[in-house]
This record gives structure tokens, C-alpha cells and sequence, in this order.
């Protein structure tokens, strides 16, 4: 059946109006364009439906309660219940976003209205019952570890870099390095400047490393420390290990007991002559040797699981493609 003309210019029209509206809607968040879930864009963010239109998801009715407006009460509100507040998934996790400007942050970005597994997983509060290690058997001491003062580029991504040696970091501290490994058992986040710090990787290197990121925060490639020790991003809380449970750091060999700090600057405002001394906090605990004791920590390790990218080849054309990667851990921490 043949519509007459008049009925498809009002189909025409009401469909033209849609779009309009749904884009308009994307202007009025921040980052409105730019969200995905499962590397798939997500312009419908208010929606069900990942094109618009239709049934609301929970970020879409707390968006329409509040007038379609991105207020504050909007921003700090988590919308899908995942633990991280709206803001902090679209990227404005300071709530000072207004229609027109440039989001805080525009990498990292989830969606406000669909719980996701990796946004679950920053929801858990691994401190709420921690209490610091505290006996006459126990040396404890928070170790801060921070860029000396770097100046952030104003280009819109940086990834610095900066070496730190464990020996030299504790002997400051007037602390023993001849009574075996510390063991970090609680880790946190030092941010100096909210508005750029995006995330945070400490690593820990076999041997010292190399070029120059000993000298000054670089972006040096080929660095040889591949051991994780903490990570961070936006929305993140402190890491705590349960009792008698710790990361290792040897500082029996002070050659080998080198650390990298990572931080990634997202900075899409352009924002100059920001000087930051970010990094982390650790909190240090060792079981004195004595001849009454011979307790210690039970090391805790992070495994790595993934594929390498130049092992991949997607092929052209193709729907939905699944890449299977075999990963093991040959040096699982022993209590033995």
C-alpha cells in the first residue's frame, strides 16, 4: 500500500524531529557522544535501546526527573547502582560540567544506566573493616611515593613516568632493610590534581630500569618492570589486603628492588602550567625476627590475563569475532 505523499512528509518530519531531539539530548550530559559498553557505541544513553527511543534505562528516568538537566544532584547520583556516582562514568566526576564546555575527562568513560562487571568490581570497599597492623612483633610505617614536581603537558594525554628505589625509600624512613621482605597491606591514592589525574599503575622491575625515566617522568617504551603492584583510576577507593596478607617488596638487594609509577593525565581542556606531585601511599608492614617468632606475611600477586595485540587479526566484514587466549602463573606466591 502507497502512502499518500502528504503522510510521508509528516513520517519524514517526525522522524527528523526525533533525531534532532535525540542528539540534543546527548549535548545536555557531558560526553553525550561518546559512550560505549562493550566497545560498542551507546548514542541512545538515556535508553534500553542502545539507538534511543522507547523504554528509559535507569540513567534515562533519573535524567528525565531531573527537567533533562545535568545538575549536581544528577552527577553525584549512581544511577545504575555499580558503586561509581554518574559523573564519575561520563567523565565529570567533580560535578562542574555545563552544557557547551569540555568534560573534566574524556577517556575511561562508562555508562551512568548499564552495571557493568569492570564498574562492580571498583564498587567494593576492600578497607571498611581494615584496622593497621599493630603488635610489639610488627614494624608498620606509611611510605608516600611521589613524583618529584612534574609539570603536566596541556596536550590532551600524557603518560609520565618516575623510578623510585624500595631500599633507599625505607632507609628515609630510619627503618631496617636487613630483616627480609615489607609487605604492603594498604594502598591508596595521593591526587594532587583531580581535574587531570585519570589513573595510576605502580609497577615493581627486575633490575633497574632503563632510559630516561630514572631521570624525570617520560614516556619512555620498552620499560623493563612488568610487575603490578597497585593500580588506580578515577572512582577508585584504598586497596586493602586481608589480615596477614601483603604484596612483597624485597629489599634484601637493593639493585633489584626498583619501582615505576605510571600516571596518565587526561587533560582535554588544555589546561597549562599545572605542576603535579601525585602518587601513591602505602602502608608497610614487617614481622621483626626475633628468637621468640618466625612469623610472616602470606605473599598476594596479580595476574596479568590477555592476548598479545600483535597476535590479533580480526578479519574484514565480520559480526562478532571471539579471541581465545591461554594465560598462566608459574610464580604463584607460596606460604611455605
Amino acid at each position: 500500500m502507497k502512502l499518500p505523499a502528504l503522510s510521508i512528509v509528516l513520517l519524514h518530519s517526525a522522524l527528523i524531529v526525533h533525531v534532532l531531539s535525540f542528539k540534543s539530548f546527548q549535548k545536555q550530559i557531558p560526553n553525550g557522544d561518546k559512550i560505549q559498553v562493550e566497545s560498542s557505541p551507546w548514542p541512545g544513553v538515556g535508553h534500553v535501546n542502545r539507538g534511543g527511543g522507547g523504554t528509559r534505562n535507569s540513567f534515562g528516568i533519573d535524567f528525565s526527573a531531573a527537567g533533562q538537566t545535568w545538575t549536581s544532584e544528577l552527577c553525584k547520583k549512581d544511577s545504575d547502582g555499580d558503586g561509581l556516582s554518574n559523573g564519575v562514568e561520563l567523565g565529570d566526576p567533580e560535578c562542574k560540567w555545563t552544557e557547551g564546555t569540555i568534560p573534566q575527562f574524556d577517556t575511561g568513560l562508562s555508562h551512568p544506566g548499564v552495571r557493568s562487571t569492570e564498574d562492580v568490581a571498583r564498587e567494593i570497599d576492600s578497607c571498611t573493616n581494615y584496622a593497621v597492623p599493630s603488635s610489639t612483633e610488627t614494624i608498620n610505617t606509611r611510605l608516600n611515593l611521589t613524583f618529584t614536581p612534574y609539570t603536566v603537558p596541556s596536550k590532551r594525554t600524557t603518560y609520565a613516568k618516575y623510578a623510585f628505589n624500595m631500599v633507599d625509600s625505607i632507609q628515609r624512613q630510619g627503618l631496617p632493610t636487613d630483616q627480609g621482605s615489607y609487605f604492603g597491606v594498604r594502598f591508596g591514592m595521593i591526587n594532587d590534581n583531580v581535574d587531570v589525574v585519570h589513573h595510576a599503575i605502580l609497577y615493581a622491575c627486575s633490575t633497574k630500569p632503563k632510559g630516561s625515566v630514572l631521570q624525570a617522568p617520560s614516556e619512555t617504551k620498552g620499560m623493563n618492570c612488568e610487575s603490578l603492584r597497585y593500580a588506580w583510576a578515577v572512582g577508585g577507593k584504598d586497596f586493602c589486603l586481608p589480615p596477614s596478607v601483603g604484596i612483597e617488596f624485597d629489599v634484601s638487594n637493593r639493585d633489584k628492588s626498583w619501582l615505576v609509577l605510571e600516571i596518565h593525565y587526561d587533560n582535554p581542556q588544555g589546561k597549562k602550567q599545572i605542576v603535579d606531585t601525585s602518587g601513591v601511599s602505602i602502608q608497610l608492614a614487617q614481622y621483626k625476627k626475633t628468637s621468640q617468632t618466625s612469623s610472616s606475611y602470606i605473599p598476594a600477586g596479580f595476574l596479568w590475563a590477555g592476548s598479545a595485540l600483535g597476535k590479533m587479526s580480526i578479519p574484514p566484514g565480520k559480526k562478532s569475532y571471539h579471541l581465545q587466549a591461554k594465560c598462566s602463573y608459574k610464580d604463584i606466591p607460596s606460604a611455605g
